[in-house]
């Protein structure tokens, strides 16, 4: 069992040193590589955070931007049914004219077809 572990020690003083012991696989760390993973571990997840804070941010905004849209289709709807309103509210106000107009004109033609029929 020496010699394995001598020899996985003296690959590379970066990777953790591997033996296997009873067909187990054994990692052995040095203190500088233990804390060099934690920092590595801390720093992936401050990075992750960061990602979901930004995620978060996004999601409100994307929320807000949803309610806005529905706000401006309130009020296009809103507005939408007021002009149509008053397009007939105007439609017959002139079809109200046109019919005035009309029965006026009979009833001076009627009245003056009358006159000269009395004459």
């Amino acid at each position: 069992m020496l010699p394995a572990l001598s020899y996985s020690q003296s690959k590379s003083e970066k990777y953790p040193k591997q033996t296997v012991i009873n067909g187990d696989t054994v990692v052995i760390l040095s203190l500088s590589q233990a804390n060099e993973m934690n920092q590595s571990f801390i720093e992936m997840q401050a990075k992750l955070d960061s990602i979901n804070s930004v995620a978060d941010t996004l999601k409100s905004v994307v929320i807000v931007k949803q309610n806005e849209a529905q706000n401006f289709e309130w009020q296009f709807n809103k507005a939408s049914r007021e002009l149509d309103r008053k397009y007939i509210r105007q439609h017959r106000l002139e079809v109200g004219r046109d019919i005035f107009l009309s029965v006026s004109m009979i009833t001076g033609f009627v009245m003056m077809a009358n006159y000269l029929n009395q004459q």
